[in-house]
C-alpha cells in the first residue's frame, strides 16, 4: 500500500509541477516576450511586475522598428502627384466645358426648331431662307437661293415665342473676325461671305437662360451663343453661325450650317455636334446639304 502511494505521488509531481516550477516557466516565456522591446534572448532573471528597461529606451527600441516614409519620400510624392494634377485637370475641365457647350447648343437649337415647326403650320411663314439650287461642282462655285420675304415675321415670332429680350449692348465685337479665325487655322463653310459686317448688321436678344441669339428681320443668319458673354466666345466652342435654310423643295426652314458659319482651330462644326460626328473639315462639309 505505501508503495502504490509513493508511486501516485511521484506521478502526480511529473504531472503537475509545483508552483516553483510554472513560476520559472513563466519567466522564461516571458523573456522571449521581450523580444518585441528590445531584447533578442530570454530573460531568466525577469519579474513578472517589474519593468527592466527605462520608458525612453522601450519607447525608443518600440518605435524604431516601425517603418515610414521620410519627409523627403513625402515631398516628392507630393510633387509628383502635383505635377500630373497640373498637366491633366485643365484638359480635362475643357472636355467638361465643350462637351456642356455642345449640349446646349443641340437645346437651343431644338428649341428653336419646333419653334420654326409651328410658325409654318400655324402662321403660313416659310420665306427667309437660303438653298442649295443645284448640286456644287468641287472645281466652281455653289448656286443658292435666298428669300427674305418672311424674314421679318418669323423673327418676330421666334423673339415672342422663346422669350427673347433685346439686349442694350450689342457685344459682337468681343468674337474673333474671319480674318483672324482663318490666319490661326480656323475653318469656314463659305471663305467668301464678310462675316464682319453681317453680324454688325444682327440684332442681339438674350433668353431667360442666358442664350444670346443675333437676328435680324433683312438676314437669313442667326447667331447662338449659348453661355452669353462668359467665355471662351469662340466659334464653333459656344458659338456658332447658322443660317435659315430651306429643307429640299419643301417650305420647311431649319438652322443649319449649309450656307455659311466659322470654326476656330479646335472647335466644331454645327453639323458634327448634332450628328455626334467626328471632327469635319472643309472638305467634308464644302458641298454637303442638310437633308
Amino acid at each position: 500500500m505505501k508503495e502504490e502511494i509513493k508511486n501516485a505521488t511521484i506521478l502526480e509531481k511529473t504531472v503537475r509541477p509545483d508552483k516553483a516550477q510554472m513560476l520559472k516557466r513563466v519567466q522564461h516565456d516571458m523573456g522571449w516576450f521581450r523580444c518585441g522591446f528590445g531584447a533578442l534572448a530570454p530573460d531568466k532573471n525577469l519579474s513578472l511586475f517589474t519593468s527592466h528597461l527605462s520608458p525612453k529606451d522601450t519607447l525608443t527600441s518600440h518605435f524604431s522598428r516601425i517603418a515610414a516614409f521620410t519627409l523627403a519620400e513625402v515631398l516628392i510624392t507630393l510633387g509628383i502627384i502635383g505635377v500630373v494634377a497640373a498637366l491633366t485637370i485643365p484638359s480635362l475641365i475643357q472636355k467638361f466645358n465643350n462637351k456642356a457647350f455642345e449640349t446646349a447648343l443641340k437645346k437651343q437649337l431644338t428649341i428653336v426648331q419646333s419653334t420654326l415647326e409651328y410658325i409654318n403650320i400655324e402662321k403660313c411663314l416659310s420665306q427667309c431662307y437660303i438653298t442649295l439650287i443645284s448640286d456644287p461642282n468641287r472645281q466652281g462655285n455653289m448656286i443658292y437661293s435666298a428669300n427674305i420675304s418672311d424674314c421679318k415675321a418669323i423673327v418676330d415670332e421666334l423673339v415672342s415665342a422663346i422669350k427673347l429680350k433685346p439686349l442694350k449692348n450689342n457685344y459682337s465685337n468681343i468674337y474673333s473676325s474671319s480674318t483672324v479665325v482663318f490666319a490661326n487655322g480656323g475653318l469656314s463653310t463659305n471663305r467668301s461671305v464678310d462675316y464682319g459686317t453681317a453680324l454688325s448688321k444682327l440684332n442681339a436678344y438674350y433668353s431667360p437662360d442666358g442664350t444670346v441669339y443675333f437676328l435680324s428681320e433683312n438676314s437669313v443668319y442667326c447667331v447662338i451663343d449659348v453661355n452669353g458673354k462668359k467665355g471662351p466666345n469662340k466659334w464653333g466652342y459656344d458659338v456658332f453661325w447658322l443660317t435659315f435654310s430651306r429643307v429640299g423643295n419643301s417650305d420647311k426652314i431649319r438652322l443649319t450650317d449649309e450656307w455659311a458659319t466659322l470654326v476656330e482651330k479646335g472647335g466644331k462644326f454645327p453639323r458634327t455636334i448634332l450628328t455626334n460626328g467626328k471632327e469635319s473639315t472643309e472638305d467634308d462639309v464644302n458641298g454637303f446639304t442638310w437633308k
